[in-house]
């Protein structure tokens, strides 16, 4: 049906324009609307809107995720659209590697505050810490040092990779 519609516009358009023989006309004739001009534009209008719902049909998981992330993004940034809609686009045209590394170095860099915190390592700002304070850390980083360097790496990357695989496959499983 979109062909039929298609194909009657693109004779239209052409009459106008051009004479018999496929030469420009110095003067185009001017073209009336008919009804099959009007049901071939509002047939071809209701294909690419039917397409649009079939891409988000055919994509629901990637669709509840994007709300969902736009929906707390939209409350953090108070009603920021466009540096929301910056920052998706800018994580979706990531490839998915990087993706993988950023929640590696993250996954690694939470467990290290984890366990600074509970050693009792201040995380403030150095300019912000008073010498009896810097001092105090100088002391726990020298006590727990062997620890702090394995807690650099709690997390190993294929380990990330391969849990958030699994994690992604049954989500899909579950709800794809």
């Amino acid at each position: 049906m979109i062909q039929k519609q298609i194909k009657n516009l693109r004779w239209r358009f052409n009459n106008c324009i051009n004479d018999d023989t496929g030469r420009r006309r110095d003067k185009p004739i001017p073209m009336y609307v008919n009804s099959k001009d009007f049901e071939a534009l509002n047939g071809i209008i209701k294909y690419a809107n039917d397409e649009q719902e079939r891409k988000v049909a055919n994509n629901h998981l990637f669709a509840k995720l994007f709300i969902s992330v736009f929906k707390n993004d939209l409350i953090k940034s108070d009603g920021n659209y466009q540096y929301i809609i910056d920052s998706l686009r800018m994580a979706i045209s990531l490839p998915l590697k990087d993706h993988y590394n950023e929640l590696f170095e993250e996954m690694n860099s939470i467990e290290l505050v984890k366990f600074a915190e509970s050693k009792g390592i201040s995380l403030k700002h150095p300019a912000l810490r008073t010498p009896e304070e810097e001092e105090k850390d100088t002391e726990l980083l020298k006590v727990h040092q062997d620890s702090m360097i394995r807690h650099l790496d709690h997390f190993k990357k294929e380990d990330v990779y391969q849990r958030t695989n699994k994690l992604l496959n049954t989500l899909i499983e579950d709800y794809g």
